[in-house]
């Protein structure tokens, strides 16, 4: 399965605030993409990016450009929205991630 993650820009952003989880999963995932999308414009090192499989907008995911003091990377968010769960898209989309960052951060 292949993934694309692409930048929230100006022509996706809204369509990212639609995704939802199942309401079962609002504890573990409370805050809106909308939520995000503002925080990234104060916290700087937070990078956004909208899931795609082919083109179909799936999810959504925030990760850090920079480490802790401990060296360590973090997403502090990742969700697929509710109609595409349990097809692959989350473990895809981590894979790519972590590709995308072993290649872009500095060693």
């Amino acid at each position: 399965m292949v993934v694309v993650l692409k930048p929230v820009s100006n022509e996706n952003w809204y369509e990212c605030t639609q995704l939802k989880v199942k309401p079962e999963q609002l504890h573990i995932f409370p805050a809106p993409v909308v939520y995000w999308i503002a925080e990234s414009k104060y916290v700087d090192d937070f990078e956004l990016r909208a899931i795609y499989s082919e083109e179909v907008l799936v999810g959504f995911l925030v990760f850090c450009t920079n480490p802790d003091k401990d060296d360590n990377y973090w997403i502090p968010a990742i969700m697929i929205d509710e109609k595409h769960q349990g097809k692959g898209y989350g473990k895809a989309a981590m894979k790519t991630l972590i590709q995308f960052m072993s290649k872009n951060q500095p060693r």
